[in-house]
């Protein structure tokens, strides 16, 4: 717990009589350095104490929540300096009131502390956030170096009760010891879920003190937290405990926080029924310009969907309640900008004044992990968008944020996850967004070649991509500079190495979200061609996709995560100059398994060979059980990327 004693500096009970009992024992300073170096060896530093206690009391007939946060960390090397600087966030809905920092740094008795005085407070450097509430005080502290201590300790208070934040057991460095508390008032009925905690030794008790019920976990020992490339966001796989207030009882009656899915639904409707309704000249006027009266009701969502996308500017507002209550869509249309919940408010709008029946809708995007039948709270989601039923049984999901989306294309980053619709006080449906097939993003590539002078190819081609690639590449050459163009589309197209050059290209349907993006080309691979006094070998694998993406069995234990499932087809032809002719082609291989596979097949066509190749995926995350058949797969697949086509002079 946190002592204040009027304006002087707060300090934890629990972190005093922990530095005491490290500073009045037998052990030194420096046989306690020695003592972890050699227990954490190669750790720049470790966190002797991390603890954190949320009290959660009835005040005045309402609820007063506090969270109460002490860390102090041991440094074990010089290098430990980039552990200087410290950051503690706060916000409108956690307010921080109190705060202390210091270093301890290590005399021939005892320690000398030096508090910190060098900090600053300023608002969050947060990607995509036009103006928001969230703040952060960034502190220094004094004289680190090896065989120090810094401490900090802080208390902050929430003022949203349904806004409680996870606590996560493991840090950048091993943690000798962790201790997460909760003291709830008896009154309060309380919820708490342990996540990715089935091979940790976490010691749950529970107690009860005056008229609080505490609950308290620990866990010693804590080995540091690895972040691995292209992982699935943290909730995924790190230990942490979520907790919320279900109720709380004021003079014998039951106040609903979030007891239920339709507690949460609720509140949502609380915050949006004023705002989804409406119905305005200017909405209309807007309309005739969008649709007709002789389009069906699929051609004027797809259209007011379209418009939505290509006129509101996407700009993240997130201050205080502003970051749950969408703006009115008279003012979005006005000012031509919004977050998420503005532009899924004025589609609901546009819709309703065409006379078409949408919800709106909650979701967490695929770095939310959690469910809303698991997790029913504003934790399981962090976006807004709208629910279209075209007809029974059949729900189209509308992200007005989502530049090029396209009209029954699920957003990439909500597939899989639950969604909760929302259609009034105790009206909700729970739904979820179909994973996308591999065949809805297909790639091809066919391109037909000829050798020149024995060493080079010349050739011309079709790309054609659809879904998310398609998307993707709109996105990235829409609107570009003829620069930024060329060198996209040559990465799209890459050939053979750094000699590989496009002359020429064309592209078709960029703009046009209801067709596949063709981009028509001509190229040349340059001494590409290894030739001998009677053969000319060529390696027909251009595009080596997936090449030498092994995955690290012995350090990896997270999931690979994958954007979205695919298929990708190519279709090569060489022509050799007269005289030769195929001799010799690679043997077919394939690899195949219901989650990813390959198919290379070779054949002669008259004078020409023939490669016709085909990669697929079929999982959203590769999983730590599925490691070896992925590095059997690529290993195979490396492994035809080596042979070669040979063409033989005809004698």
């Amino acid at each position: 717990m946190i002592i204040s004693m009027k304006n002087k500096p707060i300090i934890y009970l629990t972190g005093i009589l922990f530095s005491l009992a490290l500073c009045v024992s037998d052990i030194t300073a420096q046989e306690m350095l020695n003592y972890y170096a050699e227990k954490y060896p190669g750790a720049l530093g470790v966190r002797l104490l991390r603890e954190q206690t949320v009290t959660i009391d009835i005040r005045r007939g309402a609820l007063k929540i506090t969270k109460d946060h002490y860390d102090e960390m041991l440094h074990l090397a010089e290098q430990s300096r980039v552990f200087t600087s410290n950051t503690v966030y706060h916000s409108g809905f956690s307010v921080l009131k109190n705060w202390d920092a210091y270093t301890l740094v290590p005399r021939r008795m005892g320690h000398r502390k030096i508090k910190v005085t060098d900090y600053s407070d300023i608002t969050s450097d947060r990607d995509g956030v036009f103006y928001h509430d969230s703040k952060e005080r960034r502190l220094t502290y004094p004289a680190v170096g090896r065989g120090v201590r810094t401490v900090l300790a802080y208390q902050k208070e929430y003022k949203e009760p349904r806004l409680l934040s996870p606590f996560y057991f493991q840090s950048n460095l091993p943690v000798e010891k962790v201790v997460m508390r909760i003291k709830a008032h008896k009154n309060v009925q309380l919820k708490h879920v342990l996540l990715n905690t089935d091979n940790w030794d976490i010691i749950h008790t529970t107690e009860e003190r005056g008229r609080f019920k505490i609950h308290t976990w620990e866990l010693n020992q804590v080995r540091p937290l690895v972040i691995h490339n292209n992982a699935p966001a943290l909730p995924f796989y790190a230990p942490h405990l979520i907790y919320y207030i279900e109720s709380y009882e004021i003079d014998g009656a039951s106040v609903p926080v979030l007891k239920n899915l339709n507690s949460l639904n609720n509140w949502y409707w609380s915050l949006f029924e004023n705002v989804i309704f409406i119905e305005d000249e200017a909405f209309e006027d807007i309309l005739k310009t969008i649709i007709h009266q002789e389009d069906t009701e699929k051609q004027k969502v797809q259209n007011i969907y379209d418009w939505v996308q290509r006129n509101i500017r996407y700009i993240a507002i997130n201050d205080g309640m502003r970051g749950f209550v969408p703006d009115n869509p008279l003012s979005v249309l006005r000012n031509r900008y919004g977050d998420c919940k503005d532009m899924s408010v004025l589609l609901h709008a546009l819709l309703f004044n065409a006379g078409i029946e949408s919800h709106l809708a909650l979701i967490g995007t695929r770095s939310k992990t959690y469910r809303y039948t698991q997790i029913p709270t504003p934790i399981t989601d962090n976006h807004m968008i709208v629910a279209y039923k075209p007809e029974p049984g059949r729900t189209v999901f509308l992200d007005a944020t989502q530049v090029h989306g396209v009209y029954g294309l699920n957003p990439r980053n909500q597939q899989g996850k639950e969604v909760l619709i929302t259609m009034g006080e105790n009206r909700f449906v729970i739904d979820t967004v179909a994973v996308e097939k591999p065949y809805v993003n297909l790639t091809t590539d066919t391109a037909s070649f000829v050798i020149n002078n024995h060493r080079h190819l010349h050739g011309s081609g079709i790309k054609r991509m659809h879904g998310y690639p398609k998307q993707t590449a709109t996105r990235r050459l829409l609107g570009k500079s003829k620069n930024r163009q060329d060198a996209y589309v040559r990465g799209l197209l890459a050939k053979g190495g750094w000699k590989y050059h496009i002359d020429d290209y064309h592209l078709r349907h960029l703009d046009d979200n209801k067709k596949e993006l063709i981009i028509k080309y001509d190229c040349r691979i340059e001494d590409y061609v290894t030739a001998t006094d009677d053969n000319l070998f060529v390696n027909m694998n251009f595009e080596r996709r997936l090449q030498n993406d092994f995955i690290d069995v012995e350090r990896r234990q997270v999931p690979v995560e994958h954007s979205f499932k695919y298929k990708h087809k190519s279709h090569f032809m060489v022509q050799p100059p007269l005289g030769y002719m195929p001799d010799k082609l690679p043997q077919n291989r394939s690899f195949h398994n219901d989650k990813f596979g390959f198919k290379i097949t070779y054949e002669k066509l008259n004078d020409q060979a023939v490669m016709s190749k085909e990669i697929f995926l079929n999982t959203l995350l590769v999983e730590p059980d599925d490691f070896e058949e992925w590095n059997n797969f690529i290993r195979s697949l490396n492994n035809a990327y080596r042979e070669s086509v040979v063409f033989r002079k005809i004698p």
